[in-house]
């Protein structure tokens, strides 16, 4: 915790030590600067009842003469509490430490491409911060830049970027959902939408977030790298991870639930200081090779292709064991005997008289989950809606039954115990997992929804249809429509109006969208049809349809008509009875 000493006693200093203005600092539209040779920095002198949003420039005069503005000086907005937004100009590079440190209004920041470096704890305890992108420019940050910015939900980082194995940055930032990297960083990555940062060479995980997926490709978890995250509450480790480093988790007071493999060798004091740790799953093939687990666990869960726990060292009050054949023990592999071995049901003799194993209460309860599925694969949002998703596990007396649950994208859509709730235009996949487990549900958000005024209708062939679709008037002229069979029925727009043309009998799917895709589609299920009469299926019953019923009859060539339209006495046949009948029915103006 020496960065946390250091945090500190640099906040004493600040009390201790006032800023004093240089000489020669002037003051240029209510901010305080003063001049290195031929440029000219923010100096830390600046006003302390300063607010709104506000700009630095790209330059300044002063006595007649031009500088570029290239630096913010340490401790120059410090504890502006009013200050509400902040824009750098082009020429701005280094950002001073403690600079904007405490201004707890501030709710964005606007990085220039000019910017390389960001000092210690430059935005630290920026409360009403909550994101933040770091332009490609920027290749250094120094410790603590953005720590105690506890509504902090996105970062987008750059690819210039330099770091280190042990990322300090963003220490306090509980509500952090979403962390991406530049796709062209050389050396760092967040691939498969994982939320994370992840050394490329060495494939080890340096920084996450409540909302991380470890990919099954990193091999190692960094020293700190969810450290004090108290917004996490469970984490699935894939069977890729060899090593949990140091602190990996520590102080992740409510994480809860975790699933370490076999593949883990090494885990030396990674969930250190974790109270709320109760249930531990330890799954993979083979023996368990990482030595003791954190010691207050309260539930174990062994899976049924684990072959020796050897060195667990817990004390647990529930085991489920579910491997058919008992696992191999040691004297080290339990520290107490007083809690209850659930096994299945088959192998409950077994159990009985294996070492160890036979030291417990035995209960033949342990069922294993085989599946999870959800109630719903694909959805539909708009920004701002809430939906609850539900998953199933199977089969229903399942003893490992702890859904976890995830958002491959949280800026777009986010889920809490299975509660979607939408964020931004764009498209994530919602994940339900269960062991090893998982069910996806795709969800595409929009910004809004278009609708048309019917959702099914008819049309005969050569007549038109009219469907008026709901869309803001400025969005109009955006529109797109197509036919899923433009065989069967046409589509165009026509003055904020959608107008189907029947071409043959069937079915054809209108949709109409924006074009920029912002917006739900509307769809209507046109069916083409026509009716008794019309032989020759045009859309219209007239003279021609009885010259053609005449010489169906004088022919027999059924490829001159429709036969069903051909019976129009309806007696399930086709005969002269119903050319008198077709006549009638013109006679009469109808059917």
């Amino acid at each position: 915790m020496k960065h946390l000493l250091n945090i500190s006693l640099l906040l004493l200093l600040a009390i201790l030590i006032p800023a004093i203005a240089a000489a020669d600092d002037f003051e240029f539209d209510g901010i305080y600067y003063a001049i290195n040779g031929t440029e000219a920095y923010v100096s830390n002198n600046s006003l302390r009842d300063i607010s709104g949003d506000i700009t630095i420039p790209d330059s300044i005069s002063y006595n007649g003469i031009t500088y570029p503005v290239t630096a913010i000086s340490d401790w120059a907005f410090h504890g502006c509490d009013q200050l509400t937004g902040i824009s750098f100009g082009n020429s701005i590079n280094y950002i001073g430490e403690f600079s904007f440190e405490c201004c707890n209004k501030l709710s964005y920041i606007n990085l220039s491409e000019s910017v390389k470096t960001i000092g210690d704890c430059a935005f630290g305890f920026c409360t009403s911060l909550k994101n933040l992108t770091i332009p490609n420019s920027v290749t250094t940050i120094r410790d603590s830049a953005f720590s105690g910015c506890s509504k902090l939900t996105s970062i987008s980082i750059g690819n210039s970027l330099i770091f280190t194995d042990y990322v300090s940055w963003f220490y306090g930032c509980n509500s952090l959902e979403h962390i991406t990297v530049a796709s062209d960083h050389p050396n760092y990555d967040s691939r498969d939408n994982c939320n994370a940062i992840i050394a490329t060479a060495t494939n080890k995980l340096i920084l996450g977030c409540k909302n991380t997926t470890i990919p099954n490709t990193v091999t190692s978890i960094g020293g700190c790298a969810f450290e004090s995250l108290t917004s996490l509450t469970s984490i699935i480790i894939p069977n890729s991870v060899t090593e949990l480093e140091c602190g990996a988790f520590e102080f992740c007071d409510n994480l809860s639930n975790v699933i370490i493999p076999n593949s883990v060798t090494s885990m030396d004091d990674a969930f250190w200081e974790c109270e709320k740790l109760s249930s531990i799953f330890l799954t993979g093939e083979g023996g368990w090779q990482a030595g003791e687990l954190p010691d207050n666990i309260s539930t174990l869960n062994i899976d049924d292709s684990i072959t020796s726990v050897a060195g667990l060292k817990v004390k647990p009050t529930d085991i489920f064991c579910f491997a058919t054949n008992p696992p191999t023990c040691d004297n080290n592999s339990f520290t107490d005997y007083s809690g209850t071995l659930h096994v299945p049901a088959t192998s409950l003799a077994a159990y009985f008289t294996a070492p160890y194993w036979c030291n417990f209460n035995l209960v033949g309860d342990a069922v294993k989950a085989n599946n999870i599925s959800m109630d719903h694969n694909n959805i539909t949002m708009l920004i701002g809606d809430e939906t609850t998703l539900t998953a199933v596990i199977t089969p229903e007396n399942a003893s490992s039954n702890i859904i976890t649950w995830a958002s491959s994208n949280p800026a777009v859509a986010t889920v809490v115990n299975g509660v979607v709730m939408a964020k931004a235009f764009g498209e994530c996949d919602i994940f339900a997992m269960c062991l090893d487990h998982k069910d996806t549900c795709h969800v595409v958000v929009y910004k809004d929804r278009l609708t048309f005024d019917q959702q099914e209708a008819q049309v005969l062939p050569n007549h038109i249809l009219t469907l008026t679709p709901t869309s803001l008037a400025n969005q109009l002229p955006s529109l797109v429509v197509s036919s899923s069979d433009a065989t069967v029925a046409a589509a165009r727009l026509l003055n904020g109006k959608v107008q189907v043309v029947g071409i043959k009998e069937g079915t054809a799917t209108i949709t109409v969208s924006v074009a920029n895709g912002t917006a739900e589609p509307a769809t209507c299920l046109v069916t083409v049809y026509t009716e008794r009469g019309d032989m020759n299926v045009d859309g219209y019953v007239n003279i021609a349809d009885v010259t053609t019923l005449i010489d169906y009859l004088l022919s027999g060539d059924e490829e001159s008509i429709n036969k069903r339209n051909a019976d129009v006495n309806q007696d399930g046949r086709i005969s002269i009875g119903d050319v008198t009948a077709l006549i009638d029915l013109l006679l009469s103006g109808g059917n």
